[in-house]
């Protein structure tokens, strides 16, 4: 029996109520783990009815204390081609059966759906560099938890959870900088990091982005500059505004949560406001936005709403995932090559488009690449060479 067939009979079974408790608890420990993200498409099984009818019958499972937990169902727009969604956990080759398994520790980890594979690459994790206002380079994933250098007025605290945080002891609001001391933050292909500002802004590093930054905020306003992609929780000070600078445009807030994506073999810059408000600025351009919506700025022009933005999607990857709505083959390799530090290699014209999933990014390359030759694609990993066949 495949997979993909095991993960319908015991779906089956469940809206049966003929699951035993180990298979009831996969089911229901992957709706609590996934209800809230977008489902992914699944040609091969029956239809959106069977899809509607399992999640009705976790959501019903699922109540405590006679009322159903608060969760976030996708719009009726994503069920659009959709089928029995709730195969992801197993149909999908993704891992998230073994994932559920190693995290219950029945320590039978070789009789998972999805096995690790000789030629696999592991996904990124928390890896940076730090570069100091005198060129010193402190490699954060091999460093001691605590106190690892001082800036000016600030001393500089590495977490033992991937976290950089920046104490300042010290403001001085002249409109100059007591120390013009300049440091950066730099993550690898496969790395990810947080960081908390002078000022108490958080900043979530995504792969291959650097980002640079003052030891302490003493001026008018606070600036920093970002290359890649990053996600900000920016702390409120409304005398002194807090403005992001990436490539040609400027995004400027007092206090808000928002992800900018800016690497350079993207083809837009692409900003997304979860709270708060931001103004994009570019020349004499100017564009306001509200949460929920998301702004791209397109071969050097002005920024330009984007037309229903999926905000969350945005973000997937802050929370650990990879997130794919009907996106091409070419911007999901280009997510698998910064997350899992491998080049991407195309055999023949890549037309292929995956109309929706997610997955969690803690997942094998191998793993990954299982679910999406569902979408009739084909690959073959040669060392960290990823060659995509049609």
């Amino acid at each position: 029996m495949t997979s993909h067939d095991k993960a319908k009979s015991i779906l089956k079974k469940y809206l049966q109520g003929k699951c035993s408790d180990s298979e009831k608890e996969i089911v229901e420990a992957w709706y609590r783990d996934h209800v809230d993200q977008p489902l992914p498409e699944l040609r091969a099984v029956e239809d959106q009815e069977t899809g509607d009818r399992i999640l009705a019958e976790l959501r019903r499972r699922l109540r405590l204390g006679g009322q159903a937990p608060v969760v976030r169902m996708p719009s009726r727009r994503r069920w659009a081609g959709y089928a029995a969604a709730c195969v992801l956990f197993l149909g999908l080759g993704t891992g998230v059966w073994w994932m559920s398994r190693q995290r219950h520790g029945d320590g039978q980890a070789g009789q998972a759906v999805v096995l690790q594979q000789a030629n696999d690459i592991g996904p990124g994790g928390n890896k940076a560099v730090l570069t100091l206002a005198n060129g010193s380079k402190i490699i954060l994933d091999s460093a001691a938890a605590g106190l690892i250098a001082r800036q000016g007025a600030s001393s500089i605290v590495q977490r033992s959870n991937g976290r950089l945080e920046y104490q300042s002891s010290a403001h001085n609001n002249s409109g100059t900088s007591s120390d013009g001391i300049y440091n950066s933050l730099s993550t690898p292909a496969g790395g990810q990091y947080q960081l908390v500002l002078p000022d108490g802004t958080k900043v979530w590093l995504n792969a291959l982005t650097t980002i640079r930054y003052p030891s302490s905020f003493t001026g008018a306003d606070r600036v920093v500059q970002v290359d890649g992609e990053a996600y900000f929780e920016v702390a409120k000070d409304e005398g002194r505004p807090f403005r992001v600078t990436a490539r040609d445009i400027s995004v400027e807030v007092l206090g808000t949560a928002f992800n900018i994506n800016c690497y350079n073999d993207e083809p837009s810059i692409r900003t997304s406001l979860l709270q708060g408000a931001v103004r994009l600025v570019k020349g004499n351009a100017r564009l306001a936005l509200r949460p929920g919506e998301q702004a791209q700025t397109v071969d050097h022009g002005v920024p330009e709403l984007v037309p229903d933005a999926d905000v969350e999607k945005a973000i997937a990857w802050k929370n650990g995932s990879f997130s794919f709505d009907n996106d091409n083959i070419q911007s999901i390799m280009r997510q698998l090559a910064k997350w899992y530090g491998v080049d991407i290699r195309y055999q023949g014209e890549p037309t292929h488009t995956i109309f929706g999933g997610t997955m969690r990014r803690t997942l094998s390359l191998q793993q990954v690449l299982s679910a999406l030759s569902k979408y009739d694609v084909h690959f073959q990993l040669e060392g960290r060479t990823l060659v995509v066949m049609p």
